[in-house]
């Protein structure tokens, strides 16, 4: 059987659309048409975002963190 993750990306900073997708994907989730949900970011950004954290602190996603590279150009793949 196949098993079907959502990885969420890059959205964090924006807490309303986080907040939706969030919802969406959990109530996929709880339907049983997702196993889990994967939140990417950089480490210790998910501090500055409360609502985000919480969820987080529920069980609602499982979280990785990635250090930001100190490279800065733009059209960076990690930027």
């Amino acid at each position: 059987m196949s098993q079907r993750w959502a990885i969420i990306c890059g959205l964090i900073r924006d807490e309303q659309a986080f907040q939706a997708q969030l919802a969406s994907l959990l109530s996929w989730k709880a339907r049983g048409d997702l196993e889990d949900i994967v939140v990417s970011t950089w480490r210790g950004e998910i501090d500055r975002y409360p609502a985000a954290k919480e969820a987080h602190t529920r069980g609602e996603f499982i979280l990785v963190e990635s250090e930001q590279p100190i490279l800065r150009t733009n059209g960076y793949t990690l930027h």
